[in-house]
Protein backbone atom coordinates (compact mmCIF):
# COMPACT_ATOMS: atom_id res chain seq x y z
CA UNK A 1 0.00 0.00 0.00
CA UNK A 2 1.34 3.57 -1.08
CA UNK A 3 1.88 5.66 1.86
CA UNK A 4 0.64 8.76 0.45
CA UNK A 5 -2.66 6.78 0.22
CA UNK A 6 -2.70 5.70 3.98
CA UNK A 7 -1.85 9.49 4.21
CA UNK A 8 -5.19 10.77 2.53
CA UNK A 9 -6.82 8.53 4.45
CA UNK A 10 -6.19 9.66 7.76
CA UNK A 11 -7.11 13.10 6.78
CA UNK A 12 -9.98 12.10 5.78
CA UNK A 13 -9.77 12.79 2.05
CA UNK A 14 -10.23 10.17 -0.61
CA UNK A 15 -13.67 8.60 -2.31
CA UNK A 16 -15.45 5.74 -1.36
CA UNK A 17 -13.29 3.50 -3.52
CA UNK A 18 -10.08 4.30 -2.35
CA UNK A 19 -11.00 4.46 1.34
CA UNK A 20 -12.72 1.12 1.02
CA UNK A 21 -9.20 -0.49 -0.37
CA UNK A 22 -7.20 1.29 2.49
CA UNK A 23 -10.14 -0.46 4.84
CA UNK A 24 -9.53 -3.87 3.12
CA UNK A 25 -5.88 -3.41 2.98
CA UNK A 26 -6.01 -2.41 7.41
CA UNK A 27 -7.63 -6.11 7.67
CA UNK A 28 -5.41 -8.37 6.08
CA UNK A 29 -2.70 -8.77 8.36
CA UNK A 30 -2.02 -7.67 11.69
CA UNK A 31 1.51 -5.68 10.36
CA UNK A 32 -0.80 -3.85 8.41
CA UNK A 33 -2.57 -2.63 11.18
CA UNK A 34 0.42 -2.19 13.22
CA UNK A 35 1.90 -0.39 10.27
CA UNK A 36 -1.44 1.73 9.98
CA UNK A 37 -1.85 2.66 13.63
CA UNK A 38 1.80 3.60 14.21
CA UNK A 39 2.02 6.31 11.20
CA UNK A 40 -0.99 7.64 12.72
CA UNK A 41 0.55 7.86 16.02
CA UNK A 42 3.08 9.81 14.43
CA UNK A 43 0.71 12.33 12.67
CA UNK A 44 -1.34 13.04 15.68
CA UNK A 45 2.29 13.56 17.47
CA UNK A 46 3.86 15.98 14.45
CA UNK A 47 0.73 18.43 14.77
CA UNK A 48 0.15 18.03 18.93
CA UNK A 49 3.85 19.60 18.95
CA UNK A 50 2.91 22.74 17.45
CA UNK A 51 2.99 25.16 19.99
CA UNK A 52 -0.12 27.88 20.56
CA UNK A 53 -2.87 27.26 18.49
CA UNK A 54 -6.27 27.34 18.59
CA UNK A 55 -8.35 24.19 18.28
CA UNK A 56 -12.05 25.86 17.25
CA UNK A 57 -10.35 29.01 15.49
CA UNK A 58 -7.61 26.64 13.25
CA UNK A 59 -10.70 24.09 12.81
CA UNK A 60 -13.46 26.68 11.54
CA UNK A 61 -10.69 28.32 9.15
CA UNK A 62 -10.02 25.00 7.79
CA UNK A 63 -13.74 24.37 6.83
CA UNK A 64 -13.92 27.78 4.99
CA UNK A 65 -11.61 26.75 3.10
CA UNK A 66 -12.41 23.65 2.34
CA UNK A 67 -15.47 25.00 0.55
CA UNK A 68 -13.38 27.35 -2.04
CA UNK A 69 -10.75 24.37 -2.98
CA UNK A 70 -10.33 20.69 -2.81
CA UNK A 71 -7.60 20.89 0.13
CA UNK A 72 -4.88 17.91 -0.20
CA UNK A 73 -2.96 16.50 3.21
CA UNK A 74 -0.36 18.35 3.07
CA UNK A 75 -1.50 21.75 3.46
CA UNK A 76 -3.77 20.76 6.07
CA UNK A 77 -3.25 23.20 9.29
CA UNK A 78 -1.80 21.73 11.97
CA UNK A 79 -5.32 22.23 14.52
CA UNK A 80 -7.26 20.84 11.70
CA UNK A 81 -5.82 18.07 11.05
CA UNK A 82 -5.68 17.39 15.03
CA UNK A 83 -8.97 17.89 15.10
CA UNK A 84 -9.61 15.47 12.33
CA UNK A 85 -7.77 12.71 14.10
CA UNK A 86 -9.39 12.88 17.40
CA UNK A 87 -12.92 12.31 16.07
CA UNK A 88 -14.04 15.84 16.35
CA UNK A 89 -16.52 16.07 13.19
CA UNK A 90 -17.61 20.21 13.25
CA UNK A 91 -17.91 22.92 15.47
CA UNK A 92 -21.25 24.21 14.60
CA UNK A 93 -23.27 27.29 15.90
CA UNK A 94 -27.02 27.54 16.92
CA UNK A 95 -29.14 30.63 15.90
CA UNK A 96 -31.59 32.18 18.47
CA UNK A 97 -30.64 32.54 22.21
CA UNK A 98 -27.54 30.50 22.17
CA UNK A 99 -26.22 32.11 19.38
CA UNK A 100 -22.42 31.91 19.57
CA UNK A 101 -22.65 29.08 21.55
CA UNK A 102 -20.98 26.03 19.09
CA UNK A 103 -21.59 22.39 20.48
CA UNK A 104 -19.51 19.92 19.41
CA UNK A 105 -20.45 16.18 17.37
CA UNK A 106 -18.64 13.45 17.85
CA UNK A 107 -17.93 10.61 15.39
CA UNK A 108 -16.71 7.31 15.11
CA UNK A 109 -16.90 5.47 11.37
CA UNK A 110 -16.86 1.80 10.76
CA UNK A 111 -13.77 0.58 12.31
CA UNK A 112 -13.17 2.87 14.55
CA UNK A 113 -13.60 3.39 18.30
CA UNK A 114 -13.14 7.23 19.82
CA UNK A 115 -12.40 8.59 23.14
CA UNK A 116 -13.30 11.85 24.41
CA UNK A 117 -13.74 14.20 27.42
CA UNK A 118 -17.06 16.51 27.66
CA UNK A 119 -16.42 20.05 28.82
CA UNK A 120 -17.98 18.56 32.46
CA UNK A 121 -14.96 16.23 32.23
CA UNK A 122 -17.24 12.97 31.79
CA UNK A 123 -15.68 10.72 29.85
CA UNK A 124 -17.14 8.80 26.90
CA UNK A 125 -15.82 5.59 24.60
CA UNK A 126 -17.83 5.88 20.84
CA UNK A 127 -17.84 2.50 19.46
CA UNK A 128 -18.09 2.00 15.58
CA UNK A 129 -20.47 3.78 13.16
CA UNK A 130 -21.69 6.09 16.33
CA UNK A 131 -22.11 9.76 17.00
CA UNK A 132 -22.84 11.78 19.67
CA UNK A 133 -23.81 15.57 19.82
CA UNK A 134 -23.87 17.73 22.77
CA UNK A 135 -27.01 19.79 23.21
CA UNK A 136 -26.18 23.87 23.20
CA UNK A 137 -26.51 25.11 27.04
CA UNK A 138 -24.60 22.13 27.96
CA UNK A 139 -22.98 22.31 31.52
CA UNK A 140 -25.99 25.45 31.99
CA UNK A 141 -28.95 23.48 33.53
CA UNK A 142 -28.38 20.11 32.81
CA UNK A 143 -26.25 18.37 30.47
CA UNK A 144 -28.01 17.11 27.45
CA UNK A 145 -26.32 14.91 24.60
CA UNK A 146 -27.79 12.80 22.04
CA UNK A 147 -26.73 9.58 20.89
CA UNK A 148 -26.87 7.35 17.80
CA UNK A 149 -25.38 4.42 17.97
CA UNK A 150 -23.48 2.63 20.90
CA UNK A 151 -21.26 4.45 23.85
CA UNK A 152 -19.37 3.98 27.20
CA UNK A 153 -20.11 6.83 29.34
CA UNK A 154 -18.27 7.37 33.04
CA UNK A 155 -20.46 10.54 33.88
CA UNK A 156 -18.85 13.03 36.35
CA UNK A 157 -21.07 13.50 39.66
CA UNK A 158 -23.05 16.60 39.49
CA UNK A 159 -26.04 16.86 41.99
CA UNK A 160 -27.43 20.17 40.85
CA UNK A 161 -27.03 19.39 36.87
CA UNK A 162 -28.55 16.12 35.71
CA UNK A 163 -26.54 14.20 33.02
CA UNK A 164 -29.30 13.46 30.16
CA UNK A 165 -29.18 11.07 27.17
CA UNK A 166 -31.28 11.01 24.35
CA UNK A 167 -31.46 8.45 22.04
CA UNK A 168 -33.76 9.51 19.41
CA UNK A 169 -36.12 6.49 20.45
CA UNK A 170 -38.79 7.46 22.36
CA UNK A 171 -36.70 6.91 25.80
CA UNK A 172 -34.06 9.31 27.32
CA UNK A 173 -31.49 8.36 30.36
CA UNK A 174 -30.98 10.61 33.62
CA UNK A 175 -28.24 10.58 35.94
CA UNK A 176 -26.30 12.27 38.20
CA UNK A 177 -23.16 10.87 38.19
CA UNK A 178 -22.57 6.97 37.20
CA UNK A 179 -21.21 4.72 34.28
CA UNK A 180 -22.93 2.67 32.30
CA UNK A 181 -23.42 1.74 28.22
CA UNK A 182 -26.20 2.53 25.72
CA UNK A 183 -26.56 1.17 22.65
CA UNK A 184 -29.31 2.51 20.53
CA UNK A 185 -28.31 2.70 16.96
CA UNK A 186 -31.09 3.37 14.60
CA UNK A 187 -31.82 0.47 12.34
CA UNK A 188 -31.68 -1.38 15.67
CA UNK A 189 -35.38 -2.19 17.01
CA UNK A 190 -34.80 -1.96 20.80
CA UNK A 191 -32.72 0.97 22.80
CA UNK A 192 -30.17 -1.00 25.41
CA UNK A 193 -28.92 0.56 28.76
CA UNK A 194 -26.59 -0.98 31.09
CA UNK A 195 -25.41 -0.14 34.55
CA UNK A 196 -22.11 -0.48 35.66
CA UNK A 197 -21.99 1.53 38.76
CA UNK A 198 -24.01 4.47 39.81
CA UNK A 199 -28.11 4.45 39.24
CA UNK A 200 -29.69 5.48 36.16
CA UNK A 201 -33.55 6.21 35.37
CA UNK A 202 -35.17 5.68 32.00
CA UNK A 203 -37.76 8.52 30.78
CA UNK A 204 -40.16 7.93 28.12
CA UNK A 205 -40.67 10.88 25.49
CA UNK A 206 -43.14 13.56 27.55
CA UNK A 207 -43.07 11.27 30.41
CA UNK A 208 -42.19 13.18 33.79
CA UNK A 209 -41.84 9.90 35.84
CA UNK A 210 -39.29 7.30 35.21
CA UNK A 211 -40.00 4.19 33.59
CA UNK A 212 -37.36 1.99 35.28
CA UNK A 213 -34.60 2.71 37.80
CA UNK A 214 -31.60 0.64 36.91
CA UNK A 215 -29.22 -0.76 39.61
CA UNK A 216 -25.85 -1.75 38.88
CA UNK A 217 -25.31 -5.16 36.70
CA UNK A 218 -28.59 -4.33 35.31
CA UNK A 219 -29.61 -3.95 31.15
CA UNK A 220 -32.79 -2.44 30.35
CA UNK A 221 -34.49 -3.17 26.67
CA UNK A 222 -36.59 -0.93 25.43
CA UNK A 223 -38.59 -1.41 22.78
CA UNK A 224 -40.24 1.10 20.94
CA UNK A 225 -42.51 0.23 18.69
CA UNK A 226 -44.55 -1.85 22.08
CA UNK A 227 -43.49 0.90 24.18
CA UNK A 228 -42.04 -1.83 26.51
CA UNK A 229 -39.10 -2.07 28.28
CA UNK A 230 -37.74 -5.08 30.14
CA UNK A 231 -35.43 -5.34 33.17
CA UNK A 232 -33.14 -8.26 33.82
CA UNK A 233 -29.34 -8.90 35.30
CA UNK A 234 -26.35 -9.22 33.15
CA UNK A 235 -22.74 -9.42 32.84
CA UNK A 236 -21.68 -5.90 32.31
CA UNK A 237 -17.85 -6.89 31.47
CA UNK A 238 -19.60 -8.87 28.22
CA UNK A 239 -21.81 -6.27 27.31
CA UNK A 240 -18.62 -3.66 27.22
CA UNK A 241 -15.98 -5.86 26.38
CA UNK A 242 -16.05 -3.94 22.73
CA UNK A 243 -14.06 -1.17 24.89
CA UNK A 244 -11.22 -3.01 25.26
CA UNK A 245 -11.41 -4.72 21.94
CA UNK A 246 -13.60 -7.49 21.94
CA UNK A 247 -16.93 -8.16 20.63
CA UNK A 248 -18.81 -10.58 23.16
CA UNK A 249 -21.89 -12.62 22.32
CA UNK A 250 -24.16 -14.00 24.89
CA UNK A 251 -27.09 -15.97 22.21
CA UNK A 252 -27.22 -13.22 20.55
CA UNK A 253 -29.91 -12.96 17.48
CA UNK A 254 -27.51 -13.77 14.73
CA UNK A 255 -29.07 -10.45 12.36
CA UNK A 256 -27.29 -8.16 15.57
CA UNK A 257 -24.15 -10.57 14.88
CA UNK A 258 -23.85 -9.61 11.49
CA UNK A 259 -24.26 -6.08 12.48
CA UNK A 260 -21.48 -5.59 14.95
CA UNK A 261 -19.55 -7.51 13.10
CA UNK A 262 -19.97 -5.35 9.79
CA UNK A 263 -19.59 -2.33 11.69
CA UNK A 264 -16.27 -3.40 12.87
CA UNK A 265 -14.74 -4.44 10.26
CA UNK A 266 -16.40 -2.25 7.89
CA UNK A 267 -17.90 -4.97 5.86
CA UNK A 268 -21.76 -5.39 4.71
CA UNK A 269 -22.54 -8.55 5.98
CA UNK A 270 -26.20 -10.28 5.18
CA UNK A 271 -28.06 -13.03 5.93
CA UNK A 272 -28.91 -14.84 2.59
CA UNK A 273 -31.15 -17.54 4.46
CA UNK A 274 -34.23 -16.20 6.69
CA UNK A 275 -34.15 -18.91 8.68
CA UNK A 276 -31.01 -17.44 9.97
CA UNK A 277 -32.08 -13.88 11.53
CA UNK A 278 -33.25 -15.22 14.65
CA UNK A 279 -30.45 -17.95 15.43
CA UNK A 280 -28.84 -17.74 18.57
CA UNK A 281 -25.12 -17.35 18.64
CA UNK A 282 -22.55 -17.50 21.60
CA UNK A 283 -18.87 -16.36 20.86
CA UNK A 284 -16.03 -13.79 21.22
CA UNK A 285 -14.20 -12.18 18.60
CA UNK A 286 -10.91 -10.36 19.12
CA UNK A 287 -10.69 -7.32 17.24
CA UNK A 288 -7.02 -7.97 16.10
CA UNK A 289 -8.83 -11.20 14.48
CA UNK A 290 -9.07 -10.62 10.10
CA UNK A 291 -12.63 -10.65 8.84
CA UNK A 292 -12.07 -14.51 7.40
CA UNK A 293 -10.76 -15.53 10.75
CA UNK A 294 -14.20 -14.53 12.53
CA UNK A 295 -16.04 -15.91 9.68
CA UNK A 296 -14.33 -19.09 9.82
CA UNK A 297 -15.32 -19.39 13.70
CA UNK A 298 -18.88 -18.70 12.92
CA UNK A 299 -18.88 -21.04 10.30
CA UNK A 300 -17.33 -23.94 12.40
CA UNK A 301 -19.70 -23.05 15.60
CA UNK A 302 -22.68 -22.78 13.72
CA UNK A 303 -24.79 -24.39 10.38
CA UNK A 304 -23.24 -21.33 8.66
CA UNK A 305 -22.01 -21.24 5.09
CA UNK A 306 -20.52 -17.32 4.15
CA UNK A 307 -18.88 -16.53 0.79
CA UNK A 308 -16.88 -13.08 0.88
CA UNK A 309 -16.92 -10.75 -2.42
CA UNK A 310 -14.05 -8.30 -1.57
CA UNK A 311 -14.27 -6.60 -4.45
CA UNK A 312 -18.00 -5.38 -3.07
CA UNK A 313 -17.45 -5.70 0.24
CA UNK A 314 -20.04 -7.98 1.07
CA UNK A 315 -20.36 -11.51 2.84
CA UNK A 316 -23.64 -13.50 2.54
CA UNK A 317 -24.52 -15.65 4.98
CA UNK A 318 -26.42 -18.75 3.98
CA UNK A 319 -27.72 -22.14 5.96
CA UNK A 320 -25.67 -24.83 5.60
CA UNK A 321 -27.16 -28.04 4.20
Amino acid sequence: MDEKELLQFIAGEGDRDSRLKVISWIRDSRENRLYFNRLKAEQVARFQSQDKIDVPVEWRRFVTRTKSRKRRYYGISAAAMIALLLGITGLLVTSGPEAGKPYTAYNAGQTEQKNFVLPDGSKVTLNSESSLEIVPGFNDGTRTVRLNGEAFFDVTHDKDRPFIVETGKGISIKVLGTSFNIKAYKENTTVKTTLVTGKVELYEKNSTAPSAVLSPEQQAVFDPENRKISVEQVSTSSVTSWKEGVLTFDNSPLRNVAEDIGRWYGVSVRIASPELEDYSFSGKFLREYSIEQVMNILKTSSPIHYTYDKEKNIISLEQRR
